[in-house]
């Protein structure tokens, strides 16, 4: 008898404060709801971040394979035409003639002028592409820095990056001269100012003052691809 009369005493009170138990365990579905819902995102932008990051390292090493193989193309290219422009003079060439003098003749300065021409568009393009590739290499790394500089500053497991590897957002620069990207660009667009004069005193051999005519133009090209190369770099 007391245990029911206990049962019904336990009812009548759970009856009459319905409203506020209901109350409570709503509140207290919305709380782990809203805590489930913190946590999901929480482990989502820490997934994003760390995939982020190991893509982008994918893609600064795939970036700086290009440069790579965009400098042992254009030194091939380069390599290629010299050993087709030499086997021309000396195709022609007889046994009492010099390569100076099939140079002369009036047909060899054109083909060589000609190749040498190509070639120093393919060099430029070569310039353009390392540029550009250079300008995708900076900004992953950027990128990069920019992540290590989030997690740096907090010092997580007293680690104080004493080895100063690199942490700021604002670097890698553009232009560093220090770069070995920067010194294939170097050597590249010295090629380029080479190779043009070489094309354009070959084709304009014939020319009144020849060599003034070629230096000027030469300069001229030498600027306007300075200027452009400049662009892509931005």
């Amino acid at each position: 008898m007391i245990r029911e009369w206990i049962d019904k005493v336990i009812l009548s009170s759970l009856n009459r404060n319905a409203e506020k138990l209901s109350t409570v365990f709503e509140f207290k579905q919305q709380d782990d709801v809203s805590i489930t819902k913190q946590s999901l995102e929480q482990t989502f932008q820490k997934d994003l971040l760390v995939n982020d990051f190991q893509q982008c390292m994918y893609m600064l090493r795939h970036y700086d394979s290009v440069n790579w193989d965009l400098t042992k193309f254009s030194f091939g290219q380069i390599l290629v035409v010299i050993g087709a422009c030499w086997t021309i003079l000396n195709y022609e060439r007889e046994a009492d003639k010099t390569l100076l003098d099939v140079y002369k003749d009036g047909i060899s300065n054109y083909i060589v002028g000609g190749i040498l021409a190509l070639s120093t568009c393919f060099v430029f393009l070569t310039l353009a592409a390392i540029m550009r590739n250079r300008t995708y290499f900076v900004l992953m790394g950027r990128y990069l820095n920019e992540h290590r500089r989030n997690v740096f500053k907090d010092k997580p497991f007293g680690f104080e990056n004493k080895s100063k590897i690199w942490h700021n957002p604002a670097y890698p620069a553009t232009i560093d001269w220090k770069s070995t990207q920067m010194i294939c660009v170097i050597l590249f667009f010295i090629c380029y100012i080479l190779l043009s004069f070489m094309a354009l005193y070959s084709l304009l051999f014939y020319c009144e003052n020849t060599l003034c005519v070629s230096l000027i133009c030469t300069l001229v090209i030498g600027l306007v691809g300075y200027y452009i190369l400049n662009k892509m770099s931005k």
